[in-house]
């Protein structure tokens, strides 16, 4: 299972650590021991059938986000519904594979149900599940004791999958989320200062200056954001003819800014309107529009409804998707127009047609 979804993944740079990647499953298997014997099999068979949800919902993300879930998005499980057709289209015949070994399993569980263990066959499973655990409980603490390193910065979860395994990383991504939950992630008094420092330090940066500053003071401002527009489509063209024409005229009359990178992260569309309205990077793990929707954001439509304007925001869509409901009151939205404030017209994707909705 681990193999066919690292598979979907192609080559990765790094080598894999096959015992490491074993002793996830081994720390699985050595919990289920601890568990009464009569409900060892059934546990296991369990442990097995959500280990098959688990990575096919691995397989499916990583075939359309090029990366493996966190935990952090589980936030956003109750969007499932709305994607329900994307979902379906990322399935392949091949994915059968993963849940072939639970057909035998419940014949085996109802066997093992039925004959009792012997205590030393017990414990002499147990001894060695721990030693298959030890490569991974090394490697743990070293990552944990390290200063620096690649066990200590993770700059991809598929490379991190790729050492430890794809249980391993949801082991660590699962402790991950623990330990923040439990002690938080703070800063100390003396980072904070330096932050402090550094911002006031380069405040004269920041300040508006040149010809251009000021001169839409008072003026109108219409921001369009555009869903899963790719920067290929301006000016391209296919047997002579564009193929946006009219953003290639919009390109041509306005000051138009091609050389831009990806800022988005898990939060996808949302973290673009974080990044648009707040200027603001994305959350490692997770989306932001769930974790931190409810902050208090110094944010564009916050700052022009200071000075007087009046403030709305319009996505032909339902307002919990990505959250916004929250997040664009947060912004400082003073209105927000969600799918049902409009009428009914033909539907693209997930939500209305441009030009019902702009008309």
């Amino acid at each position: 299972g681990q193999a066919w979804v690292m598979a979907q993944a192609g080559p990765l740079p790094g080598s894999p650590s096959p015992l490491v990647a074993l002793s996830g499953v081994a720390l699985l298997a050595l919990a289920v021991t601890a568990l009464p014997a009569p409900a060892r099999p059934w546990a296991a068979l369990g442990l097995g059938a959500l280990g098959v949800v688990v990575l096919e919902g691995d397989v499916l993300y990583l075939r359309y986000f090029h990366d493996l879930p966190s935990l952090a998005l589980l936030e956003a499980a109750r969007q499932t519904g709305q994607v329900t057709g994307s979902i379906l289209a990322l399935m392949a015949h091949g994915d059968a594979w993963l849940a072939a070994p639970l057909v035998p399993g419940v014949a085996l569980a109802a066997a093992a149900a039925r004959r009792r263990t012997p205590p030393r066959s017990a414990r002499w499973m147990a001894a060695a599940l721990m030693l298959g655990v030890a490569p991974g409980a090394a490697w743990a603490v070293r990552a944990t004791t390290a200063r620096y390193g690649r066990d200590v910065q993770r700059f991809s979860s598929l490379q991190l999958a790729r050492r430890v395994g794809v249980v391993g990383y949801h082991l660590v991504d699962a402790w991950d989320r623990v330990r923040e939950g439990i002690w938080g992630v703070a800063i100390s008094e003396e980072d904070r200062e330096r932050a402090l420092s550094l911002l006031a330090a380069r405040r004269s940066l920041r300040e508006g200056k040149g010809p251009l500053y000021g001169m839409a003071r008072g003026c109108n401002l219409v921001v369009i954001q555009v869903e899963s527009l790719q920067g290929f489509t301006v000016g391209f063209e296919v047997n002579g003819e564009p193929v946006a024409p009219t953003l290639d005229r919009l390109a041509r009359e306005a000051v138009y800014l091609a050389r831009c990178t990806d800022q988005t992260a898990y939060g996808r569309t949302s973290d673009a309107e974080l990044l648009s309205e707040a200027s603001l990077l994305p959350v490692t793990h997770g989306a932001a529009c769930f974790r931190h929707g409810g902050n208090r954001f110094v944010a564009l439509a916050g700052v022009l409804a200071e000075r007087g304007y009046t403030t709305l925001s319009a996505v032909p869509f339902e307002g919990r998707f990505w959250n916004r409901r929250v997040t664009h009151a947060a912004y400082g939205f003073a209105t927000s127009l969600f799918s049902e404030a409009f009428r009914p017209g033909r539907g693209i994707g997930w939500g209305l047609n441009d030009r019902d909705f702009l008309a």
